[in-house]
């Protein structure tokens, strides 16, 4: 049960990175029009 809980943790934190990853590439591509 431990080892499931686990793998669901590792799964959304590389989930979550690859948003956070996607979204900063957005904001530099907004700055870039801005300017």
């Amino acid at each position: 049960m431990d080892m499931i809980l686990t793998i669901i943790a590792s799964i959304l934190m590389l989930v979550g990175f690859f948003v956070i990853c996607r979204s900063s590439d957005d904001d530099e591509e907004e700055d870039e029009e801005s300017d």
